[in-house]
């Protein structure tokens, strides 16, 4: 069912995106479900949303805790109250990964989404930029060569939306390095 967009993450993230819409807070789907919107086809059991600080403090202020169930210390994650399936907040200005200052942070949705299939989703750079500083690429992307030929997939998909991602042959060589040092020696521009 997931594949076919009917299983309960789907329902979850468009019944949120919908309420978010009607009351005004811009977002964008991230984590996950974004590279699955994407067409890297992968499942996840969460949803990811990433809004400005304004916009997850009136998110709190009108569904939680009447749709969403916050999560005993975890202040940025809810369940959703129809489904149980859990809805994670990113905000503007925070840090993937660890949360320390680093040279990404999340940034405004208004600045990096576009629309696909009526639910607003970061675009493929963001979100490669993104899951690089939080080193959450897909499992596929571990080996080198395994992270290369993605690499060359996405490329492909980006030149046809006259976007471009570069990646230093280093990065690519040394994703293990990377990912052990969130500072590593990732490149990414528009």
């Amino acid at each position: 069912m997931f594949f076919q967009g009917r299983d309960e993450v789907h329902k979850t993230m468009r019944r949120l995106a919908n309420r978010l819409e009607k009351a005004g807070i811009p977002y964008v789907v991230v984590g996950g479900m974004a590279v699955y919107a994407h067409h890297y086809r992968r499942t996840t059991n969460d949803v990811d949303f990433l809004v400005t600080a304004d916009g997850f403090d009136e998110f709190q202020r009108l569904f939680v805790p009447k749709n969403y169930e916050p999560m005993p210390k975890r202040p940025r994650r809810f369940i959703d109250r129809v489904n149980k399936v859990t809805v994670d907040f990113l905000v503007t200005g925070h840090f993937p990964g660890s949360g320390k200052p680093g040279p990404i942070s999340y940034p405004d949705p208004t600045e990096v989404g576009q629309t696909i299939e009526k639910i607003q989703v970061a675009n493929l750079t963001s979100l490669i930029q993104l899951k690089l500083a939080n080193c959450t690429l897909p499992s596929t992307a571990i080996s080198s060569n395994a992270w290369k030929k993605n690499a060359a997939r996405m490329n492909t998909k980006l030149r046809s939306e006259d976007e471009k991602v570069y990646l230093s042959d280093n990065a690519a060589g040394n994703f293990a390095l990377a990912s052990k040092d969130r500072g590593g020696p990732i490149e990414i521009a528009p």
